[in-house]
């Protein structure tokens, strides 16, 4: 597995890309991206050092992120990691104590590659993606 981004939930993506900004220094950051099948919005942004962050915001009130949002829980929301096989790292995962908590989808992002969340009991909550391409890979973005 290789480590693509951390995903951090926010009720603004372009407010909270200036924050990150700010904390982090120049970034470059993606553009806009809405996934209606994931219902959320989202921006990528690359630190200096290499670092990528996702902010995501929920696509409508009934995103499936709008209630931990709400309740302020699982604001800091996962670790993104690339494999070759998705169906071959799901097993794996489900032998090492996670469940899926999501079908694998095409990740709007990702262009079109396939995407899936696992979950273990411990509270650490893992996206796949399967393939190798970067978030900001082929996506326009601007630094800032």
């Amino acid at each position: 597995m290789k480590l693509d981004h951390v995903g951090f939930l926010t009720e603004d993506v372009d407010r909270d890309m200036e924050a990150f900004t700010r904390l982090f220094g120049s970034m470059t950051w993606s553009e806009r991206i809405v996934d209606p099948l994931q219902d959320v919005i989202a921006r990528f942004g690359r630190t200096a050092d290499g670092l990528v962050y996702e902010l995501i915001q929920p696509g409508s009130p009934k995103s499936p992120i709008a209630a931990s949002l709400k309740a302020r829980k699982n604001i800091f929301n996962h670790v993104c990691y690339r494999c070759a096989d998705i169906a071959a790292k799901a097993e794996e995962l489900r032998e090492q104590g996670f469940f899926p908590v999501t079908e694998p989808k095409p990740g709007v992002a990702f262009a079109g590659h396939l995407v899936q969340f696992f979950y273990q009991p411990n509270g650490l909550l893992l996206e796949m993606i399967e393939g190798t391409a970067g978030p900001l890979d082929g996506i326009s973005g601007r630094s800032t």
